[in-house]
């Protein structure tokens, strides 16, 4: 399983993120906005889940 997320603007591209791995290898991934993160996924991750964020220096970087 892999976690992607976006903040704004960032999160459809994390969402094309985690479709592109899931058409390429067939893992499951999942795109999510990180600004909901604790109110779902973040009960279900530990620090062995692999993530990759999408955060660009822009208006909503330092959120992140």
């Amino acid at each position: 399983n892999f976690l992607y997320l976006g903040r704004g603007i960032n999160y459809p591209i994390a969402l094309e993120g985690a479709l592109k791995l899931k058409e390429i290898s067939y893992i499951h991934a999942e795109g999510y906005p990180a600004g909901e993160m604790k109110h779902g996924p973040i009960a279900l991750i530990d620090e062995e889940m692999p993530t990759v964020v999408v955060a660009l220096k822009d208006r909503v970087y330092d959120k992140m």
